[in-house]
């Protein structure tokens, strides 16, 4: 567990919650499903602006939850936010 408010000395902050459990299962369910039907484009194309090829993870750019955060100034947390639903999966 890493809180958000220690992420510029650690680098991580974990859990984040700006989106309903549900949602984030279901959008990290893709994201496997993708790496298990093709890895080699999973492979190449998650974490390398992957909202420009999947409408469904570009969705997550424009999230109102995320978005507020970005507002009040918190980019640490939507890039925190990002980075660990694309590589760790869902968080509880």
């Amino acid at each position: 567990m890493y809180p958000i408010d220690q992420y510029s000395s650690n680098g991580f902050a974990s859990p984040i919650r700006v989106m309903r459990e549900s949602l984030s299962a279901e959008l990290a369910d893709r994201v496997k499903k993708l790496r298990k039907t093709d890895p080699n484009l999973a492979e190449r194309a998650l974490g390398t602006n992957c909202h420009l090829l999947f409408p469904w993870l570009h969705e997550l750019t424009h999230m109102t939850e995320i978005l507020d955060e970005v507002k009040k100034g918190n980019w640490a947390r939507y890039f925190a936010v990002v980075n660990q639903f694309l590589h760790q999966g869902p968080w509880k």
